[in-house]
């Protein structure tokens, strides 16, 4: 039988259901890291947000055309990977991140041609169609970009990036295959969840950036509103400001992870 803690994550006696049984006790549920959530702490499928659902956390499906979204994928994704972050694939541009480097070299200069430069040509029209809207910073602003490689159940813990060597604005671009994204505040509990559509863009912002958590479950498929996700190839592309606060500035103190 489930029980509903005061941040409405559903919890049931034997600990994590199945999605057969969540479902079963709430046919619109959403999963996510935490557990699985009601409707109301979710946003609607191809709706946006512009704070409602958390404050400074932007929203926007459908914001890239389908042929930017085929001519970014096809870009980004050509070449050669950096390598992998917890069995994930990863390329780098701009300025590289060591995740678990030493104090003073955490953050270094990529001298690759073709990914020495940030944010790359083909991402530069959305995100100054994004600052034209007031929705974020001028591109030229971001000096660090992350492309994900997502397959099958490989997911992202919860983590907040980190604040000490990145900057206000996090902009985060979906390709391929949806995913549920979800976010936790770690002083009040309260669990919130959106689903990153392909061609979407989330900008995180404010208290979304710097109080509440994000994640992706390790799960071979997600639950949205009472629908399966089945989760195939996903590509992400993260951009980020870069704080210029001198040497040692990405250094590992606060222990969140920069993987999305």
């Amino acid at each position: 039988m489930a029980t509903e803690r005061s941040e409405k994550v559903l919890e049931f006696a034997g600990g994590r259901p199945s999605q057969h049984d969540a479902l079963k006790s709430d046919p619109e549920t959403t999963s996510t890291y935490h557990g699985y959530i009601p409707k109301d702490q979710t946003l609607p499928f191809h709706s946006e947000s512009r704070g409602e659902l958390i404050p400074g956390l932007t929203y926007l499906p459908d914001f890239l055309s389908q042929a930017e979204h085929d001519l970014i994928l096809n870009e980004i994704t050509s070449g050669d990977w950096d390598g992998d972050n917890q069995g994930r694939r990863t390329k780098q541009f701009g300025m590289g991140f060591h995740w678990r480097g030493p104090k003073d070299s955490t953050l270094y200069r990529i001298d690759e041609p073709g990914r020495d430069v940030c944010p790359p040509t083909v991402c530069v029209g959305p995100l100054e169609r994004l600052s034209a809207l007031g929705l974020g910073p001028a591109p030229s602003s971001f000096r660090q970009l992350i492309v994900n490689e997502y397959c099958g159940g490989q997911g992202i813990k919860p983590h907040i990036d980190r604040r000490h060597c990145f900057g206000e604005y996090v902009v985060g671009i979906s390709l391929l295959c949806p995913s549920v994204m979800d976010f936790r505040h770690p002083v009040t509990g309260e669990v919130r969840a959106i689903l990153l559509e392909p061609r979407s863009v989330l900008v995180l912002s404010g208290e979304a950036r710097h109080e509440w958590q994000h994640a992706i479950g390790f799960d071979s498929s997600h639950v949205y509103r009472g629908n399966t996700i089945l989760r195939e190839r996903r590509i992400s592309l993260t951009f980020r400001q870069i704080k210029d606060t001198g040497p040692g500035a990405a250094g590992t103190e606060d222990a969140a992870s920069t993987s999305e």
